[in-house]
């Protein structure tokens, strides 16, 4: 389908252009929010919505090592990270805070170069991404934007240069998740506390799922950290 067209009151046709691209998006968008529906009981299984679409129990919820995470817990873990015991490279706390700050898989980071942090439009760009050859923005907040500036000052990283000279941090996250007294968490667990905190904020699942990189239109960013949303809304309502 390319286009469709509608009859207006007055007896004209007006049509709008569609990509085949939208219209997966859209569908999946909506067989998501069909699939969460029924979980809640808000609509009977025997429903003719259901004719096409399986209900399965696939596990594609937020890792509870991040749904669970209270701001002291995480507080702790972080303060670990930068004075915790052992020997660290000096850019392993501040890849830590890029992880979560940004929601950059650990290739994305790694590869950070100096010219894709742009302070003046608040944009930093990931030239490498799954699945995105072309690479994509994400928005960087203030915090963000003072840590990645005095990073690159301290360490005089020019153009061209990868800004971080670590890329594997995950043994230091066990570290320092230890020594906080918490569960094991990876790199990759610091990229759902950003979509989580994304969500908290802006309670748009699109617009997160492009800062995470996906070209689905959220489907998958609706199926993994909705419910962790109501999850979290519960426990509010609650205390």
């Amino acid at each position: 389908v390319n286009s469709g067209c509608q009859t207006q009151d007055d007896g004209s046709t007006s049509c709008h252009d569609y990509s085949l691209n939208t219209l997966q998006a859209d569908y999946g968008l909506l067989r998501c929010a069909i699939k969460m529906a029924v979980k809640k009981h808000c609509i009977p299984t025997d429903h003719d919505l259901l004719d096409n679409v399986t209900i399965d129990d696939a596990d594609n919820s937020c890792p509870r090592c991040v749904s669970e995470l209270s701001r002291d817990m995480f507080d702790k873990i972080r303060w670990h990270m930068y004075n915790g015991y052992g020997t660290r490279h000096p850019h392993t706390p501040i890849v830590f805070d890029v992880y979560w700050m940004s929601g950059g898989r650990k290739s994305s980071v790694a590869n950070i170069h100096t010219e894709d942090i742009n302070f003046a439009t608040g944009w930093l760009f990931f030239r490498v991404a799954k699945g995105r050859p072309e690479g994509y923005n994400v928005p960087m907040s203030i915090d963000l934007q003072l840590l990645l500036k005095e990073h690159v000052e301290k360490y005089h990283k020019s153009p061209g240069e990868r800004i971080f000279d670590v890329s594997e941090i995950n043994y230091s996250i066990a570290t320092a998740c230890a020594e906080a007294g918490w569960q094991h968490m990876h790199a990759h667990d610091l990229r759902h506390l950003f979509a989580c905190h994304a969500l908290e904020r802006t309670k748009n699942i699109g617009r997160i799922a492009k800062w995470l990189g996906h070209t689905d239109g959220g489907i998958l960013a609706a199926k993994v950290y909705a419910t962790t949303r109501d999850e979290e809304s519960q426990r509010n309502m609650s205390q």
